[in-house]
C-alpha cells in the first residue's frame, strides 16, 4: 500500500512538474494584453464553440444509453463530468474508464449487465476512433516530428487500438480468447508492458448478459454515427475551432487550418498513457512540442494550449466534481439501490 501511495503521489508531482514547466513558458503579460485585444465577437465565439463541445459530449452518452432507454439531459451530464472529474484522480483514462459501469449504476440507475455492456460500448468505440484518428495524424505529421516524440504517440496510439481490439473480441465472445493473447503479448513488451498490463486490468469485463447489451450497443447503425459525429466534435471540430481562433487572434494562424483537428488529436493522444493522472502536464507538454514543430511559434501555441486544455478539460473535470460529492462509490460496489435519475 505505500509503494502504490508512492507511486500515485509521484505521478501527481510529475504531472505538476510538467504543467508548471509549461506555464512557466507563457508569457503572462503578453497573453493578457492579447486577451485584452481580443476582438468581442472572437470571445464570444470560443465561449459558444466551448458550450456546442459540452453539448457533443454528452451527445456521446446519448447515443449509447438509446439501447437500455433514453435517459434525460440531466443524466447524461452527470454521468459524462463524473467520470470527467475521476480521470483527473486515478492514474490514467483507461483507469478512469473502469470506473465508468459505477457511474452509470448510479446515475442512470441500470442494472449492473447492462452498466457494464454501455461502458464497454464506449470504451471499445472511443478507443477504436482516436487511435485510427491518431494513426492519420501519425502519418500526415510524421516526418515534421522529432523521434522521441514520435515514438511516444505511436505507443499511445498502438495502445488505444490495442484496447479497442480486445474489448471489440471480448464483446463478442469468439475473439475474447484472442483479445486476451493480445494483450498478454502487449504486456510483455519491454518499456510499454507494465503500461499495458495496467490498461488490460482496468478493461471493464464483458461477459454473459453484459456482452448482450454491448452487442446491441455497438450494431446499431444510428447509434454508432451519432456517437462518432459526438466525439468528432468534442475530440477534434470544437477544439480544433476554439484553438484557430485564438492562434489567428495571436497573429500565429494554423495553415493549413483543415489539419488543425487531427493535429489535435494526435498531440493529444499521451493522455492515455498512466503517466499522471488525467494527462495532467502530459498533454500540454506534447501538444507544445508537436505544434512547434508543426511551425507554430512558442508563445503563441503555448497560450491556445493552456486555454484550450482549460475551457476543454479542467472546467467540465471541475464541474464533474459537483455531482461526485454525494456519491459513495463503496455502496455502489456492494450494490446497494442508487438514487435514481435525475429530471
Amino acid at each position: 500500500m505505500n509503494r502504490k501511495r508512492l507511486v500515485t503521489a509521484a505521478k501527481f508531482l510529475v504531472g505538476v512538474a510538467l504543467l508548471g514547466w509549461v506555464l512557466s513558458s507563457v508569457d503572462w503579460g503578453t497573453l493578457q494584453d492579447d486577451l485584452a485585444r481580443l476582438d468581442a465577437w472572437v470571445l464570444l465565439a470560443v465561449l459558444a464553440v466551448t458550450a456546442l463541445e459540452f453539448g457533443t459530449r454528452f451527445a456521446m452518452w446519448h447515443a449509447l444509453l438509446r439501447s437500455v432507454g433514453r435517459r434525460s439531459t440531466r443524466t447524461v451530464a452527470e454521468v459524462d463530468l463524473s467520470i470527467k472529474f475521476i480521470n483527473h484522480v486515478v492514474p490514467s483514462k483507461a483507469a478512469g474508464h473502469a470506473v465508468a459501469p459505477l457511474v452509470l449504476r448510479h446515475f442512470a440507475d441500470l442494472e449492473w449487465s447492462d452498466a457494464v455492456g454501455i461502458a464497454g460500448s464506449n470504451t471499445a468505440l472511443y478507443s477504436l476512433i482516436y487511435g485510427l484518428t491518431a494513426i492519420v495524424g501519425l502519418a500526415v505529421f510524421a516526418l515534421d516530428l522529432p523521434l522521441w516524440l514520435l515514438v511516444g504517440i505511436a505507443a499511445s496510439t498502438g495502445l488505444y487500438l490495442l484496447a479497442a481490439v480486445a474489448i471489440w473480441g471480448t464483446g463478442f465472445g469468439a475473439g475474447r480468447r484472442y483479445g486476451q493473447r493480445l494483450l498478454a503479448i502487449g504486456a510483455s513488451v519491454p518499456l510499454v508492458g507494465s503500461v499495458v498490463a495496467r490498461a488490460a486490468g482496468a478493461l471493464p469485463a464483458i461477459a454473459g448478459p453484459a456482452r448482450e447489451t454491448f452487442q446491441v450497443t455497438v450494431t446499431n447503425p444510428r447509434g454508432i454515427v451519432e456517437y462518432a459525429l459526438a466525439m468528432a466534435g468534442t475530440i477534434a471540430v470544437f477544439p480544433a475551432i476554439r484553438v484557430g481562433l485564438l492562434l489567428a487572434a495571436f497573429g500565429e494562424p494554423f495553415e493549413p487550418v483543415v489539419l488543425l483537428p487531427i493535429a489535435l488529436v494526435t498531440a493529444y493522444s499521451l493522455t492515455i498513457m498512466p503517466i499522471t493522472p488525467g494527462g495532467v502536464g502530459v498533454a500540454e507538454f506534447s501538444a507544445l512540442y508537436v505544434f512547434v514543430a508543426l511551425g507554430v511559434p512558442e508563445t503563441a501555441i503555448v497560450s491556445a494550449i493552456v486555454i484550450d486544455r482549460f475551457l476543454g478539460v479542467y472546467l467540465p473535470a471541475f464541474i464533474g466534481w459537483l455531482p461526485m460529492m454525494n456519491v459513495d462509490f463503496g455502496s455502489l460496489v456492494r450494490g446497494e439501490p442508487a438514487g435514481g435519475e435525475g429530471s
